[in-house]
């Protein structure tokens, strides 16, 4: 039901904290398509994401470059969300938190 993907449109921001610290934004969008940005002190350069969120607010990302391959994954609500996030390529992990703008 695309009426529930609606919860989520939009912008949003939040943080990466664990082996590594840094950012996250993301924008959903009415088809569940998210496209995005992560970044962490280790990556030092902002990787673009992509994934999706079903109609119970289940976050599904991933994002790689040629030396980076990791994934996202988490719960989002009407406004917040959360989850953890591992780099497969050099071992590191951890949790994230965001807010809808």
């Amino acid at each position: 039901n695309t009426d529930d993907i609606d919860l989520y449109t939009g912008q949003w921001m939040g943080n990466v904290t664990g082996d590594d610290g840094g950012t996250l934004s993301f924008f959903i969008y009415e088809n569940g398509s998210v496209t995005g940005d992560f970044f962490t002190n280790g990556t030092q350069t902002p990787i673009s994401t992509s994934g999706n969120v079903n109609t119970t607010g289940s976050l599904s990302i991933t994002f790689s470059t040629n030396e980076i391959k990791g994934s996202l994954s988490g719960k989002l609500t009407e406004t917040s969300g959360n989850g953890t996030w591992t780099i497969t390529s050099n071992q590191t992990e951890g949790t994230w938190t965001a807010t809808k703008k």
